[in-house]
């Protein structure tokens, strides 16, 4: 019985795991925090509250309504016991999990290994050059988002998102960095001041210093909780760019096969996804997102509708994944560049 279960309905669990991670996003957005500061949700706390009851209950019921209306096209699947959607939900969700905590560990632990690789790739006849030009993919995101929309034309969508993989690896890494230097300055500055900046009576600071140094505490905090936001925010991204470059994985191996017989894929199914999802990226990575603005309500109404689609109609049609991943990528980009500002 499991066997049969595996065998007809695993094709199922690109579906789930992308509609989890709208749902995780969603759940993401929509914390709230009573500090002064813009706080983003944990994305592993978002993995847990993505329960199935909610989503395959409204797709159920989206798929009565469908069947009313001959206009909506019909769903995938509908003949089927919900304990399947539930079961193949909750192993997408394993496998989400247990991807987090392989992602997370490669972060701590491999990120040097990450640099390594992309040295290697892009090794010049002139050691700095590389290094200058691993620093300009840090601090100019956007030229390597170039560069990887100019491999996708020159060879294979595919190809280029498996690359764009290795560069989103090391950006987190990098802003994991970048966290733990603000994590480490500050637990050193707080033991410091314990045990070295005990004031005497005699020399009481005053409001201004107090104010000062209250507002550089203030500033620390924002920059450290930013940059875990950053990662926070980036990760359920990364996470769909994995999701989308194995879906199309399949383009990246008929292009290594013919490749002796034309550099370039023709005709390229992974080329459209390939070109919006690196054009947004090189947009996302290139600006302090997420940013505290306004729209995040009806983002997150926007995710809960493209999950229902995911297991409406992308369970049997694992291809139209692209179309949704794509929209919600253009989605989240429109919203961090056009979105106003929280006063």
């Amino acid at each position: 019985m499991m066997s049969r279960i595996v065998q007809q309905f695993a094709p199922w669990l690109p579906a789930h795991c992308t509609a989890i991670l709208f749902l995780s996003l969603k759940h993401q957005i929509t914390v709230t925090t009573k500090e002064d500061h813009f706080k983003f949700g944990m994305f592993h706390l978002a993995l847990s509250k993505s329960t199935p009851f909610f989503l395959i209950t409204a797709s159920r019921l989206f798929t009565k309504i469908t069947l009313m209306f001959k206009i909506i096209p019909q769903p995938d699947l509908y003949n089927y016991s919900m304990m399947v959607s539930f079961l193949i939900h909750g192993v997408a969700l394993a496998v989400l999990i247990l991807m987090n905590t392989i992602i997370w560990i490669a972060i701590a632990f491999c990120g040097n290994f990450g640099h390594k690789v992309l040295l290697r790739f892009i090794s010049l006849p002139i050691p700095p050059l590389s290094s200058a030009l691993v620093t300009c993919i840090r601090k100019f995101p956007t030229a390597i988002g170039i560069l990887l929309i100019g491999v996708a034309l020159a060879t294979c969508g595919g190809t280029a998102l498996l690359c764009a993989n290795l560069i989103y690896f090391i950006l987190l890494s990098k802003m994991y960095e970048e966290y733990l230097e603000q994590f480490v300055f500050k637990t050193a500055k707080k033991i410091s001041q314990r045990l070295f900046g005990k004031l005497k009576s005699a020399d009481k600071p005053t409001s201004d210093d107090t104010a000062a140094s209250t507002s550089l505490r203030n500033d620390s905090h924002v920059k450290k909780g930013h940059e875990m936001n950053n990662i926070q925010f980036h990760l359920p991204l990364f996470l769909l760019l994995i999701l989308i470059s194995i879906i199309n994985f399949p383009c990246f191996i008929l292009w290594a096969k013919a490749y002796r017989l034309t550099p370039s894929l023709k005709p390229d199914a992974s080329l459209v996804p390939a070109l919006v999802v690196l054009s947004n990226l090189s947009i996302l990575w290139q600006i302090k997102s997420p940013k505290n603005i306004q729209g995040y309500k009806f983002l997150s109404a926007v995710l809960y509708v493209a999950a229902v689609i995911c297991v409406l109609y992308c369970q049997g049609e694992i291809y139209r994944l692209n179309f949704v991943i794509t929209g919600v990528f253009i989605l989240v980009t429109l919203h961090q560049l056009l979105g106003r500002n929280v006063n």
